[in-house]
């Protein structure tokens, strides 16, 4: 039992598994594109958002770490507002009374005792 009858036969089978080839490594090849063009740079994506977030957490830890420190900081500046106040209230007496010795003058000798 012949396969193929003659050599043209022959030749087309030949041609249409090469034709078949050559369709399979077209479509390895696409295959091939799209996953080193397509999802790798969805995995390089993956891992830049991943630094990124390793970075955000490293940069609120230290944030945390200065907590302290700025609520120390907010602290002083209350206390400060009160020194402040106390300043001004002092400074109006002290005003108040030298506009006082101000008005009554006779008092005094020029020394003034």
């Amino acid at each position: 039992m012949k396969i193929f009858h003659d050599k043209s036969s022959f030749q087309l089978a030949v041609t249409v598994v090469t034709a078949l080839i050559a369709i399979a490594s077209a479509v390895f090849a696409a295959a091939n594109y799209f996953v080193a063009n397509k999802l790798y740079p969805v995995e390089g994506l993956i891992n830049r958002v991943q630094a990124e977030a390793d970075s955000n957490s490293q940069r609120i830890t230290t944030d945390e770490k200065l907590i302290p420190s700025f609520q120390s900081s907010l602290e002083d500046i209350k206390n400060l507002q009160g020194d402040v106040a106390e300043i001004k209230r002092t400074t109006a007496q002290t005003n108040q009374n030298v506009l006082e010795l101000l008005a009554h003058p006779s008092g005094f000798d020029k020394h003034g005792n």
